[in-house]
């Protein structure tokens, strides 16, 4: 057969082998082209043992594969004629032929990965109202490496699921303004979503973004990205990144006289800081949001009835001061609402607490008690957005217990204008304390308070 290594014609077995420690001390020596000079000098190639031949061949081999891809030519062709015919009859047998294909496989690889030049950076984009935005330039600024890549492809994500890229027309701005326009249309807001975490427009927003998509590829050339002439990246934002902080000022025109935003302060605006953080644990959580849920009850509480009293000091002295009247009960509606519990009854002691279990809009439980429509009632619930779930709750309150708007106060820390506004054109003599009006909405509240998310 043509690809065994066995002479037909002759009949002389050469026993000799390479020796294995001589071999390891070239290659130790890097000096390959010599290793694979002594290992064919001392290659059994006639012996009848098949083991001898398959360890000459390997050692062989291996030599071959430390030496690099572009020098391979020039080793075989720089060693004698008869060592080189030895070398040609190892690669013939197939296992080893494809091993050496392996093996400039391999090295054509680190080729290419030498002349490829791979690039990733995170950058950070400015504040951004809702809508769409051209943001190329902002982020050219940021990648001023691209100046230096002749040619080669720039892929942008955006680690967002409610914001989105595209490219689109870079010159008028209408443009972005009818975009708006038309995604509004296509998912409009005003439909009834299930999913309502992160506000009412959460959900059209993650539509928008599958619509879109997280990413674009930009082609690179001579260090420039390769636009077509009116081309740009375009960001869609579902919601302005700006959170400060609405003031009881700048509301006054927005709500009427009975709803009380809390002063801000600096105290105020740390807490509200750190519950919105992302990185604060839990324990952290809880802490400063008892802090911030005693705060707000304080502030409601100074909207019950008082009545003048006398008090008689301990050195003796009259005192002339105030006592709150009895008879007040909080209604916790369930389960955010049970967060505040710990903060009404440290600054009301005695206090009754009734629950009201509501879920997508139905009441599943409710206990109060008998006399609740004689009672001053403070209704807590942390977080409004829509506005639905205290919606239900007053209404089992009015309808079923005959309780009246006015002698209520709803006590809530956060709340979105959009649900507060819906609460006060239904309900006009309730009484609202909150602590931040604000358009994006701390949802995730109930669920790290209580440790479930």
């Amino acid at each position: 057969m043509t690809n065994q290594l066995d002479d037909k014609d002759d009949d002389l077995v050469n026993v000799v082998e390479p020796d294995e420690n001589e071999w390891k001390k070239f290659i130790d020596e890097m000096k390959y082209v010599r290793a694979l000079e002594y290992v064919l000098q001392n290659a059994p190639v006639r012996a009848k043992d098949p083991e001898k031949k398959k360890k000459a061949a390997h050692m062989a081999l291996s030599t071959m594969m430390k030496i690099k891809a572009s020098e391979i030519p020039d080793a075989v062709n720089g060693i004698p004629a008869p060592l080189r015919d030895t070398l040609m009859k190892f690669l013939q047998r197939q296992a080893l032929v494809l091993s050496f294909v392996f093996l400039l496989i391999e090295e054509l690889y680190e080729s290419i990965d030498a002349l490829m030049t791979w690039f990733q950076k995170f950058i950070t984009l400015s504040p951004k109202k809702r809508g769409f935005h051209l943001i190329t330039e902002e982020v050219l600024r940021e990648v001023p490496e691209i100046k230096q890549i002749e040619i080669g492809l720039m892929n942008v994500f955006i680690q967002h699921t409610s914001a989105s890229l595209t490219i689109n027309e870079n010159a008028a701005p209408d443009v972005r303004v009818d975009m708006e326009t038309i995604f509004n249309k296509l998912v409009p807001e005003s439909n009834s979503y299930e999913h309502l975490d992160e506000g009412s427009d959460d959900m059209p927003a993650h539509a928008k973004c599958a619509l879109l998509g997280s990413s674009v590829n930009i082609p690179i050339t001579a260090g420039r990205l390769a636009f077509g002439t009116w081309q740009g990246i375009y960001l869609y934002d579902k919601v302005s990144k700006d959170e400060n902080e609405p003031t009881e000022e700048i509301y006054d025109d927005h709500f009427p006289k009975n709803v009380h935003i809390m002063k801000t302060n600096n105290q105020l605006r740390e807490l509200h800081t750190l519950l919105r953080d992302r990185t604060t644990c839990r324990s952290d959580f809880k802490f400063y949001a008892d802090r911030l849920i005693r705060l707000t009850v304080e502030a409601a509480l100074d909207q019950l009835p008082y009545i003048p009293c006398s008090v008689i000091t301990p050195t003796g002295h009259c005192f002339e001061g105030l006592r709150h009247e009895k008879g007040t009960l909080c209604v916790s509606l369930m389960r955010s609402g049970e967060a505040m519990e710990k903060g009404i009854r440290e600054c009301c002691r005695s206090i009754r607490i009734g629950k009201i279990l509501i879920n997508e809009g139905h009441v599943i439980y409710a206990k109060l008690p008998s006399d609740v429509h004689r009672r001053r009632l403070l209704v807590a619930y942390p977080v409004i957005t829509t506005g639905s779930t205290v919606l239900t709750g007053l209404e089992v309150l009015l309808k079923e217990y005959q309780c009246r708007q006015s002698n209520m106060i709803l006590i809530t820390l956060f709340s979105t204008p959009d649900g507060l506004q819906r609460i006060c054109e239904l309900h006009p003599e309730l009484t609202i304390v909150v602590s931040e009006v604000n358009t994006v909405a701390p949802n995730h509240f109930g669920q790290k308070y209580f440790g479930t998310d």
